[in-house]
């Protein structure tokens, strides 16, 4: 069980940076695949321009208490875009994949997983703008994390427990229905 802090703390969300994720040598989330992904890999897929990362930080400090990571993702036609909804389509369905979202321990808890979900969903929508896809796909990484977005509107893929989806136009709405 995570030894988190209790209410709600609001962070400030940077793009990578490699001097704080110098300084996250101690960020541990509870599965040391996401931990050391941040540590040893998020920088290299940077400088690749294969992932996006950002860090949670508490406001004016350099302490990373979360981050994610987005990329491009698609789905081929198969099965699992039939499951979607796509029906037969012979070309792959575009997507956004959220790579990574991890909070450290210490601060599960606080909000700041709900926190990076909506900035990252805001960039995505955002970024839609610019570039079309229909998607943005998740694989949660336990059944803990498939409750989390599921309470956001993403729906598992049939045959897939794990994987869920979030279509962009429902985004878009209702980010557009919390404007107004």
């Amino acid at each position: 069980m995570a030894e988190g802090r209790s209410g709600s703390v609001t962070i400030e969300v940077r793009s990578y940076d490699r001097g704080l994720v110098k300084k996250a040598s101690g960020f541990s989330c509870g599965h040391p695949d996401l931990d050391d992904w941040l540590r040893m890999h998020a920088g290299q897929q940077e400088r690749r321009n294969n992932t996006r990362t950002f860090l949670a930080v508490i406001p004016r400090g350099d302490h990373v208490v979360g981050y994610y990571a987005t990329t491009t993702y698609r789905i081929e036609p198969d099965d699992e875009s039939v499951e979607f909804g796509a029906g037969h389509r012979t070309y792959p369905i575009p997507a956004v994949l959220m790579a990574r979202l991890a909070v450290d321990r210490h601060w599960s808890g606080c909000g700041i997983g709900r926190q990076l979900l909506v900035d990252a969903l805001t960039r995505v929508a955002e970024a839609s703008r610019s570039v079309g896809f229909e998607l943005v796909v998740v694989d949660a990484i336990d059944d803990r994390a498939v409750t989390f977005y599921a309470r956001y509107g993403f729906t598992r893929f049939e045959g897939h427990p794990r994987k869920l989806f979030l279509p962009t136009k429902h985004l878009l709405t209702t980010l557009e229905a919390q404007r107004t």
